[in-house]
């Protein structure tokens, strides 16, 4: 096994996540999820993934809305019954994932298959939640009520390729790390935190992930760091503008890259989109 520290951290298959969060409905069981795949997704995402847990509900509060209370444990009572559906693409470069409360759309980086653009990956979401609305409403299982938008960006890079030590990070990300060796310390063994940044006139927030670990348990595993930039942010019932939203979260992550990272990392990872 690889030394307690860095911590173990297998980097995320997909590059790219976007989803949009919708209000449960308590008609929605699991068995009708299959029906949604087969009558609606089985042509486009054909392979069948193992389910997985639901993801939690997030929300991006502001104001009044947040409560200044200590963060104390919760004690949650699991729904076992609840899973998340999840299905590839016949060439496995696309997933999409469904549960009741979420639908979300990956691009996964699979050989040299061309990196999506935005655009691409927007209106793929919007169409399969289209589809989601229409069988929804055939079969009378509630409205189709979205509260939050979100768009992640994973970027991972392996050890050897821009840096060799954790002391080099601060090389590929200035705008984060900057001087990060504090006076009288020895050198970086590893790093990990996470900064989030509210979007202008309260639109979402972006939370920026950094962790630097193994791939796997196997001492002869590389090691890697990871960079996850997500934005979400609240949709508007009366308007709901989900393309709005996507378009916000997108805006703020490629701006904010370009902002905290080295002109050599921008570089390596366009290469390698």
């Amino acid at each position: 096994m690889p030394p307690t520290h860095p911590t173990f951290r297998k980097p995320p298959l997909q590059e790219t996540a976007l989803s949009v969060q919708f209000n449960v409905l308590q008609s929605l069981r699991s068995a009708h999820l299959g029906l949604l795949w087969d009558r609606s997704y089985s042509d486009q995402y054909p392979d069948i993934q193992t389910d997985d847990q639901p993801i939690e509900p997030q929300f991006e509060r502001f104001g009044d809305q947040i409560k200044l209370l200590p963060r104390l444990p919760v004690l949650r009572l699991a729904n076992h019954a609840a899973v998340r559906l999840r299905a590839k693409s016949k060439v496995g470069d696309k997933m999409i994932q469904v549960q009741n409360g979420r639908i979300i759309v990956n691009w996964l980086k699979s050989g040299a298959t061309a990196y999506p653009h935005f655009d691409a990956s927007r209106t793929e979401l919007l169409r399969c939640t289209e589809l989601l609305k229409t069988f929804l409403n055939n079969r009378s299982l509630g409205l189709f009520e979205p509260n939050q938008w979100e768009v992640t960006y994973v970027n991972h890079i392996e050890q050897g390729k821009l840096w060799q030590s954790p002391n080099d990070f601060s090389k590929l990300l200035p705008g984060l790390l900057g001087n990060a060796k504090p006076k009288g310390a020895g050198l970086i063994e590893s790093f990990e935190s996470v900064w989030r940044f509210e979007l202008p006139d309260q639109a979402g927030r972006l939370h920026i992930e950094l962790t630097h670990g193994w791939e796997s348990p196997d001492t002869a595993s590389p090691q890697v760091l990871v960079l996850q930039l997500t934005a979400r942010g609240p949709i508007d019932l009366l308007s709901n503008d989900l393309a709005k939203g996507l378009n916000i979260g997108h805006d703020a992550i490629v701006d904010t890259f370009a902002q905290v990272t080295s002109l050599e990392a921008q570089s390596h990872w366009e290469r390698n989109q």
